[in-house]
């Protein structure tokens, strides 16, 4: 059984392949996956490929393939169950392999398939490098578009973010309405890419620090940010980076009622305000970016310049530097 959303999980989505073109095109995808072990040179004599005790299991414990729904957007909820080596696969002289039970353990992914746009999209609850390789093996590599990543841009999404809520307008859409309620954090690298000159500023009042200011001055690209979002009647706190991971604050969201199925279950309930942002929300805000593009590129040189105006001149008072 899955268990509900946690707070702050993060979440990787692909496309799959265009054949996928709707949930009941998920019989297609395999119910197992097996991976033979790896051993230790001296030890590969004893890895029998007609044992099944030799192979990594991974499989779904829970793909009945309900069909859910929020704001008219159709998920289904799987989990994939994925067994991995333990550190301790021989015995004391180290001449034999321990039993699988022994030297084997497991641990269970959520994995939300959800249709968009006559597409099937597959997102899984992790970051772990190792998990997210063997979840994709269980669905099947060639099942899924690895080229392009569905919420990944380089272009100054986040830039934008900041520059609508303080200085153009946090309102992206009046009518429905959509708007910029906070941002809480930041995280980025200085203008030479080292990836060891890492930024990132976390506060409730992220937007109004002078390190923020200087920071958005100096040009250095953002590449993450978390935030408060109104979208209808619903509030949602969410993480997002540019390259396209997601996480989600369950405590801190709020989902409107009336986009919900009233028989949503719990644990379906815990995965509905992600799937809304996965789905609608990142999606619109990547297109409200492009849609906005070019009077950001004609603004925020002057929006930077104030920034950086007002940090120089905060310091020179403070400090009574003469000009």
């Amino acid at each position: 059984m899955t268990d509900a959303l946690k707070s702050n999980q993060y979440v990787v989505t692909y496309k799959l392949r265009d054949s996928f073109n709707s949930l009941d095109r998920l019989e297609d995808i395999p119910a197992s996956y097996r991976k033979l072990i790896h051993v230790k040179k001296s030890m590969q004599d004893r890895v029998n490929v007609d044992n099944d005790d030799m192979y990594l299991l991974y499989s779904w414990i829970d793909n009945n393939n309900e069909r859910l729904v929020v704001d008219g957007t159709r998920f289904t909820i799987w989990t994939a169950r994925i067994e991995h080596q333990r550190m301790k696969m021989y015995n004391e002289t180290g001449t034999d392999l321990l039993p699988k039970e022994d030297r084997t353990g497991r641990y269970d992914i959520p994995t939300i398939f959800f249709e968009r746009n006559g597409q099937v999209y597959v997102a899984i609850v992790t970051t772990r490098e190792n998990a997210l390789t063997a979840v994709r093996s269980l669905i099947n590599n060639n099942n899924i578009d690895l080229v392009n990543n569905y919420l990944q841009t380089d272009q100054n999404v986040i830039e934008w973010l900041f520059w609508r809520y303080m200085d153009e307008n946090p309102v992206l859409d009046a009518d429905i309405p959509i708007e910029i309620d906070n941002l809480l954090s930041f995280e980025g690298n200085d203008l030479e890419g080292n990836p060891a000159d890492f930024l990132k500023g976390i506060s409730n009042q992220i937007s109004s620090l002078d390190v923020t200011k200087a920071i958005l001055a100096f040009g250095d690209p953002l590449n993450a940010s978390r935030m408060t979002l109104e979208w209808g009647q619903s509030v949602l706190v969410f993480s997002y980076a540019i390259s396209g991971v997601v996480s989600i604050d369950t405590r801190n969201t709020s989902l409107d009622a009336t986009i919900l199925d009233p028989d949503l279950g719990l644990v379906a309930k815990s995965f509905a305000p992600l799937v809304l942002i996965i789905a609608d929300v990142i999606p619109d805000l990547l297109n409200r970016y492009n849609n906005d593009n070019q009077n950001f590129n004609e603004t925020f040189y002057d929006f930077k310049r104030r920034q950086a105006e007002f940090v120089i001149n905060k310091l020179t008072h403070q400090y009574e530097i003469e000009e």
